[in-house]
C-alpha cells in the first residue's frame, strides 16, 4: 500500500490489514469500542453501553480479564438472544462483542478486537467514513511517523491532552495545536490532524504522543 492509497482509500479492511501492525493491542481494542459507539444507540439495554465502557477500561489496564469477561457474558444475553444476528441489531450486537473479545494475543493480527468494525459496517454502512477516519485517528500516518520532541511537553499541552483523554470530548484539538506550535511544533502532520474535522477518539495518536501512551 501506498501512502497515497493510505490517505485517500475509502475501504477500511486493506488499511488494516496492511498496518495491523501499527495497531498495539490497546490501540487495536480502542479503535473497535470506537467503532461500536456508532452502533450503540441501536440498543435500549444499558448493558452495552456498560459492557463497552469495561472494554475501553480493559484496553487501558484498569480492568481484569475477569471483569472483562463478565461484561461479555452479560453483552452476550443481551444481544445475541434478542434480536435476530443478521439484522442490524444483530451485526451491530456481534460487533460488540468483539470489542469485549478474549484478550489480546502477543501479536495485534491475532487479535479479534478491530475487526469489529466489520459488524458495524455492516449494520449501518453509512458509517464507513467515520470508521475510516477513526483509524486513520488512531493510527497516524505510518508513512511518516512523528519523532518525539520533549519540548512538546508544556504544561497547557499536557493538560489539554489529559482533559480531552478523560472527558472523551476532543473539541479542543485545535486549542491544543496552538499549544503545540507555540511549543515550537513544525510538524505538519500533528498540527493538521488536530486542526482537522476529525472524529477523533481515545487512541488519537496525537494525544497518545502527548500522554506517552502506546
Amino acid at each position: 500500500m501506498t501512502e497515497a492509497e493510505w490517505l485517500t482509500g475509502e475501504d477500511p479492511r486493506p488499511l488494516l490489514e496492511a498496518h495491523h501492525r501499527a495497531l498495539t493491542p490497546r490501540k487495536a481494542r480502542l479503535f473497535a469500542v470506537a467503532c461500536c459507539h456508532l452502533v450503540s444507540p441501536l440498543f435500549s439495554s444499558p448493558v452495552v453501553a456498560e459492557g463497552l465502557e469495561v472494554a475501553e477500561r480493559y484496553a487501558e489496564g484498569v480492568a481484569t480479564n475477569e471483569e472483562r469477561a463478565a461484561a461479555f457474558r452479560r453483552v452476550v444475553e443481551a444481544t445475541r438472544l434478542s434480536v435476530p444476528e443478521r439484522d442490524a441489531g444483530g451485526l451491530a450486537g456481534a460487533a460488540v462483542r468483539l470489542a469485549l473479545a478474549t484478550p489480546d494475543m502477543p501479536v495485534p493480527r491475532q487479535t479479534k478486537a478491530p475487526y469489529a468494525y466489520l459488524g458495524v459496517l455492516k449494520a449501518n454502512p453509512a458509517s464507513r467514513p467515520t470508521v475510516l477516519a477513526i483509524f486513520r485517528c488512531v493510527v497516524g500516518n505510518p508513512f511518516r511517523p512523528v519523532p518525539f520532541d520533549p519540548r512538546w511537553l508544556t504544561p497547557t499541552a499536557l493538560t489539554l491532552a489529559h482533559g480531552m483523554y478523560e472527558s472523551r470530548d476532543f473539541t479542543p484539538m485545535p486549542v491544543l495545536a496552538d499549544a503545540l506550535e507555540e511549543a515550537g511544533c513544525e510538524d505538519a502532520g500533528v498540527l493538521t490532524h488536530c486542526r482537522g474535522d476529525g472524529p477523533h477518539a481515545r487512541g488519537c495518536w496525537v494525544v497518545d504522543l502527548i500522554l506517552g501512551k502506546g
